[in-house]
Protein backbone atom coordinates (compact mmCIF):
# COMPACT_ATOMS: atom_id res chain seq x y z
CA UNK A 1 0.00 0.00 0.00
CA UNK A 2 1.01 3.37 -0.69
CA UNK A 3 2.06 5.78 2.48
CA UNK A 4 -0.75 8.53 3.58
CA UNK A 5 1.35 11.76 2.13
CA UNK A 6 1.02 10.47 -1.05
CA UNK A 7 -2.74 11.56 -0.93
CA UNK A 8 -4.73 14.95 -0.42
CA UNK A 9 -8.13 16.07 0.73
CA UNK A 10 -10.83 15.73 -2.37
CA UNK A 11 -13.13 18.34 -0.90
CA UNK A 12 -12.90 21.83 -2.75
CA UNK A 13 -14.46 23.07 0.56
CA UNK A 14 -11.90 21.79 2.78
CA UNK A 15 -9.14 23.98 4.03
CA UNK A 16 -6.48 21.11 3.23
CA UNK A 17 -8.05 20.94 -0.38
CA UNK A 18 -5.00 19.69 -2.89
CA UNK A 19 -2.24 19.94 -0.31
CA UNK A 20 -0.26 16.88 0.63
CA UNK A 21 1.74 15.57 3.50
CA UNK A 22 -0.33 17.81 6.25
CA UNK A 23 -1.16 14.87 8.40
CA UNK A 24 -5.01 14.92 7.64
CA UNK A 25 -5.51 12.04 6.05
CA UNK A 26 -6.10 8.47 7.55
CA UNK A 27 -7.35 5.00 6.48
CA UNK A 28 -11.09 4.44 7.61
CA UNK A 29 -10.55 0.92 6.57
CA UNK A 30 -9.24 -1.42 4.20
CA UNK A 31 -10.94 -3.74 2.11
CA UNK A 32 -10.96 -6.01 -0.93
CA UNK A 33 -10.53 -9.84 -1.67
CA UNK A 34 -6.86 -9.79 -0.68
CA UNK A 35 -7.37 -6.20 1.53
CA UNK A 36 -5.60 -4.09 -0.73
CA UNK A 37 -7.84 -1.24 -1.09
CA UNK A 38 -8.14 1.52 1.18
CA UNK A 39 -11.18 3.91 2.30
CA UNK A 40 -9.36 6.87 3.48
CA UNK A 41 -10.95 10.27 5.35
CA UNK A 42 -9.99 13.82 5.89
CA UNK A 43 -9.90 14.61 9.65
CA UNK A 44 -10.78 18.01 9.44
CA UNK A 45 -13.66 17.84 6.68
CA UNK A 46 -14.66 14.07 7.45
CA UNK A 47 -15.17 13.27 3.96
CA UNK A 48 -14.19 9.61 2.50
CA UNK A 49 -12.82 9.18 -0.48
CA UNK A 50 -10.52 5.95 -2.13
CA UNK A 51 -7.25 7.07 -3.72
CA UNK A 52 -8.42 5.41 -7.22
CA UNK A 53 -11.20 7.17 -7.60
CA UNK A 54 -10.53 9.24 -10.52
CA UNK A 55 -8.20 6.59 -12.26
CA UNK A 56 -8.53 3.58 -14.48
CA UNK A 57 -8.07 1.13 -11.05
CA UNK A 58 -11.49 2.73 -9.44
CA UNK A 59 -13.72 -0.50 -9.28
CA UNK A 60 -12.03 -2.43 -11.94
CA UNK A 61 -12.37 -6.00 -11.46
CA UNK A 62 -9.02 -6.81 -13.32
CA UNK A 63 -5.61 -6.53 -11.89
CA UNK A 64 -3.29 -2.98 -12.14
CA UNK A 65 -0.85 -5.13 -14.13
CA UNK A 66 -3.57 -5.88 -16.45
CA UNK A 67 -5.24 -2.83 -16.81
CA UNK A 68 -1.35 -1.33 -17.40
CA UNK A 69 -1.19 -3.50 -20.21
CA UNK A 70 -4.30 -2.99 -21.79
CA UNK A 71 -3.59 0.77 -22.12
CA UNK A 72 0.31 0.02 -23.16
CA UNK A 73 -0.95 -2.24 -25.92
CA UNK A 74 -3.66 0.16 -27.03
CA UNK A 75 -1.31 3.44 -27.22
CA UNK A 76 0.80 1.11 -29.57
CA UNK A 77 -1.61 0.25 -31.88
CA UNK A 78 -3.05 -2.72 -31.12
CA UNK A 79 -6.58 -3.82 -31.74
CA UNK A 80 -9.00 -4.76 -29.00
CA UNK A 81 -9.07 -8.31 -30.09
CA UNK A 82 -5.30 -8.67 -30.20
CA UNK A 83 -5.32 -7.14 -26.66
CA UNK A 84 -7.57 -10.06 -25.67
CA UNK A 85 -6.03 -12.91 -26.91
CA UNK A 86 -2.77 -11.64 -25.76
CA UNK A 87 -3.53 -10.97 -22.35
CA UNK A 88 -6.53 -14.06 -22.27
CA UNK A 89 -9.62 -12.20 -21.18
CA UNK A 90 -12.70 -10.75 -22.64
CA UNK A 91 -12.88 -8.38 -25.97
CA UNK A 92 -15.71 -6.33 -23.97
CA UNK A 93 -13.27 -5.78 -20.77
CA UNK A 94 -11.03 -4.82 -22.91
CA UNK A 95 -12.73 -2.23 -24.57
CA UNK A 96 -14.37 -0.92 -21.42
CA UNK A 97 -11.16 -0.70 -19.72
CA UNK A 98 -10.21 1.63 -23.08
CA UNK A 99 -13.44 3.64 -23.13
CA UNK A 100 -12.99 4.32 -19.37
CA UNK A 101 -9.26 5.66 -19.89
CA UNK A 102 -10.23 7.74 -22.24
CA UNK A 103 -13.18 9.26 -20.75
CA UNK A 104 -11.19 9.44 -17.94
CA UNK A 105 -8.22 11.02 -20.26
CA UNK A 106 -10.58 13.78 -21.68
CA UNK A 107 -12.18 14.87 -18.62
CA UNK A 108 -8.26 15.52 -17.53
CA UNK A 109 -7.71 17.90 -20.26
CA UNK A 110 -10.89 19.53 -20.01
CA UNK A 111 -9.94 20.70 -16.63
CA UNK A 112 -6.72 21.48 -17.18
CA UNK A 113 -6.43 23.04 -20.60
CA UNK A 114 -8.85 26.41 -20.84
CA UNK A 115 -8.47 29.98 -22.84
CA UNK A 116 -6.04 28.60 -26.05
CA UNK A 117 -8.71 30.58 -27.97
CA UNK A 118 -8.05 27.71 -30.77
CA UNK A 119 -9.82 27.67 -34.52
CA UNK A 120 -10.93 25.14 -36.53
CA UNK A 121 -8.68 24.30 -39.17
CA UNK A 122 -9.31 22.03 -41.84
CA UNK A 123 -6.77 19.01 -42.31
CA UNK A 124 -6.38 20.10 -46.13
CA UNK A 125 -5.06 23.41 -45.03
CA UNK A 126 -2.79 21.83 -42.94
CA UNK A 127 -1.45 19.30 -45.60
CA UNK A 128 -1.26 22.51 -48.10
CA UNK A 129 0.94 24.16 -45.70
CA UNK A 130 3.27 21.35 -45.51
CA UNK A 131 3.28 20.58 -48.88
CA UNK A 132 4.42 24.18 -49.93
CA UNK A 133 7.41 24.08 -47.24
CA UNK A 134 8.79 20.25 -48.57
CA UNK A 135 8.28 21.60 -52.25
CA UNK A 136 9.90 25.01 -51.19
CA UNK A 137 12.85 23.12 -49.32
CA UNK A 138 13.26 20.30 -52.06
CA UNK A 139 13.46 23.26 -54.93
CA UNK A 140 16.09 25.22 -52.20
CA UNK A 141 18.42 21.91 -52.20
CA UNK A 142 18.11 21.35 -56.15
CA UNK A 143 19.01 24.74 -56.69
CA UNK A 144 22.17 24.66 -54.34
CA UNK A 145 22.88 21.19 -56.02
CA UNK A 146 22.68 22.60 -59.36
CA UNK A 147 25.08 25.50 -58.59
CA UNK A 148 27.70 22.82 -56.85
CA UNK A 149 27.20 23.82 -53.16
CA UNK A 150 27.49 21.47 -50.74
CA UNK A 151 25.86 21.61 -47.28
CA UNK A 152 29.19 22.32 -45.81
CA UNK A 153 28.04 26.14 -44.52
CA UNK A 154 28.83 27.65 -47.72
CA UNK A 155 25.86 30.51 -48.36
Amino acid sequence: MLPLDKFCCKNINCKYFNIYNEGNIAIRYIYGKNNNHMLLYCKECKITFTPTKETPLYKAHLSKKTIRDIISLSSQGMGVRGIAEHLEISPKAVNRNIIKTGELCAAHLAKTIVSLDLVDVQVDEFWSFVKKNVLKRTAKHLDLLLKGQSGSGQR
